[in-house]
């Protein structure tokens, strides 16, 4: 009871002061004392009540900063409750948003020792100077960089969460412009180029050209040709640091270095390099520098000898090129996509060329971005879709039977990154081929085609076809050897419920009692989902008879 009472009594100090009018600081002050004495208390929710109501005073709070200063970083980083930590860390980034010298204090004299040494230095550390740093003035903001750059690389390669986690904190000091001193950024450059591509995860890779590309922005623009000659330096002596000069090379406006020379250095690794990641990122190189290029055609030269007798070594760069093209509308794109729809009768490149139009459709963070100066026109989207749907609609009844699967894959993949109202423009051909594809055997097919209809429910485009959908839906939940495919089909027979009520209601009795079967599937996950669809079927039954 005692403890309640000391809670309650600080959230009403709390919600007085934040409900005030008037001379609200002078209360503030007022207050200070005896919320800092039961921020120290020994009860972690009178504790916790006393850091949100001290977190309320932060504007009034810097006279008393040297005191709660130290206990409010000891229980940021070394209190067993997670509540408590998260509290502190709040509470401290408060305190510094209305104080600058206190941001600088914070950081210069109590995050020093924990930053300087990398064995010593915690996520909840990097969580507290994540809050703040944004906020600093340039030369605490660089000084925070400098810290963190030597702490990245003397990080042990197996911590891919540390890592990760200095990499997030590096990007946030960067969130806002600031003006870099040519030996930071040296630094940082070259801690990136000393990284083996095959150590780091998929997720510091993403963090590491994030940052790249935010520098390269915000860097003097005089500066960048020696970032750019740098970078190629470092990709001839060692191999295997291509995420960090692809990140600075496709950051680059169009005009710093010499289209040619980054085509013949890059175009060969395309096919050649034994990496399968940087033949990627050097397919994703030349489709920057082609997008970006004003001189296109002198370009394209030996690439476009490449269409006519492709390869599957040959194919990636097919496909970025094609990319590269389609967005920038380029006469050359209707050519390239033509090919690329003839080559899925090719036995040998069907698959991965029906794959690839996800490659050309979705967009990349560390390729063609918006952030990263790319020529991108207008709804190329869809015209892409208007180019291609047509002739893949008719070769789904006339190709061969074993390379069907990949046309339906490709129709998907085009289907999926385009806007819905593209779509409705071949309502009655699109809504035919889907219902056709949910009688394929192949699951990657299936889940993709349950996907689109499930992310389809307001456009309209199922109404004409609810008669058909619905029991091969119920096939699916119950019967298809796939987990993921009867929660889809489950999602599926639950967004249909939504439609105009006149149209199920042929159905409804008939869909509560077949999902009967999915209560007891052996998984855990569709019983579950079959229990939610089920009972939204129920609930629309119940709500038509009762009107």
């Amino acid at each position: 009871m005692y403890i309640l009472t000391k809670c309650v009594y600080l959230d009403m100090i709390r919600d007085l002061l934040s409900s005030s009018v008037g001379n609200v600081y002078s209360h503030k002050v007022s207050a200070l004392d005896t919320v800092i004495e039961h921020m120290r208390h020994s009860e972690e929710a009178v504790c916790e009540s006393a850091l949100r109501c001290l977190a309320e005073l932060a504007d009034a709070a810097g006279s008393k900063l040297h005191e709660v200063r130290q206990p409010l970083l000891d229980m940021a980083t070394n209190s067993e409750s997670t509540a408590l930590r998260n509290t502190s860390s709040l509470c401290l980034a408060a305190l510094c948003k209305h104080n600058e010298e206190a941001r600088d204090e914070v950081i210069y004299k109590a995050l020093h020792s924990r930053l300087v040494e990398v064995h010593t230095l915690e996520l909840s550390t990097l969580n507290i100077l994540d809050a703040i740093v944004a906020q600093c003035s340039s030369d605490v903001r660089l000084y925070v960089l400098t810290q963190l750059l030597i702490s990245f690389e003397q990080c042990p390669p197996d911590n891919a969460v540390l890592k990760d986690g200095i990499l997030s904190s590096i990007l946030c000091a960067l969130s806002s412009p600031l003006q870099l001193d040519s030996s930071i950024l040296t630094s940082f450059m070259q801690t990136c180029f000393k990284i083996k591509l095959p150590e780091i995860a998929d997720s510091t890779r993403m963090l590491m050209s994030d940052i790249i590309m935010q520098i390269v922005n915000f860097t003097d623009k005089s500066y960048l040709p020696s970032i750019a000659e740098s970078s190629l330096t470092a990709l001839n002596t060692l191999p295997y640091t291509v995420t960090a000069v692809q990140s600075v090379l496709c950051s680059l406006p169009h005009g710093v270095l010499d289209d040619t020379q980054l085509l013949d250095v890059f175009q060969p690794l395309t096919s050649q390099s034994p990496s399968p990641l940087m033949r990627l990122s050097a397919c994703k190189i030349c489709a920057s520098v082609i997008n970006k290029s004003a001189k296109t055609e002198n370009l394209l030269k030996d690439i476009l000898s490449v269409f006519d007798s492709p390869t599957a070594n040959t194919l990636p760069l097919c496909l970025w090129t094609t990319k590269a093209l389609v967005l920038r509308n380029h006469h050359l794109s209707q050519g390239c996509v033509s090919k690329l729809v003839s080559w899925l009768r090719n036995p040998m490149l069907s698959a991965d060329v029906a794959r690839g139009f996800e490659v050309i459709l979705k967009d990349y963070r560390d390729v063609l971005s918006s952030k990263q100066h790319p020529n991108i026109r207008l709804m190329y989207k869809q015209r892409l879709f208007m180019l291609v749907f047509p002739v893949l609609h008719e070769m789904s009844s006339s190709i061969e039977q074993e390379l069907v699967a990949n046309v339906h894959i490709a129709v998907t993949n085009l289907i999926k990154y385009i806007p819905k109202q593209v779509a409705s423009t071949e309502k009655q051909k699109l809504m035919t081929l889907l219902v056709k594809l949910l009688q394929s055997e192949d699951i990657e097919v299936l889940q993709q085609t349950l996907q689109l209809i499930d992310a389809d429910s307001d456009s309209g485009l199922l109404e004409q076809h609810v008669d058909t959908l619905l029991p091969i839906l119920i096939k699916l939940s119950i019967c298809s050897s796939s987990m993921q495919v009867r929660i889809s089909s489950l999602k599926c027979l639950a967004t249909m419920s939504k439609l105009t009520t006149l149209l199920i209601v042929p159905h409804m009795n008939s869909v509560i009692k077949k999902l009967l079967p999915a209560l007891d599937d052996k998984k855990r996950l569709v019983r579950k989902e079959a229990v939610k669809t089920r009972n939204i079927w129920c609930m629309v039954r119940d709500g038509h008879e009762s009107h």
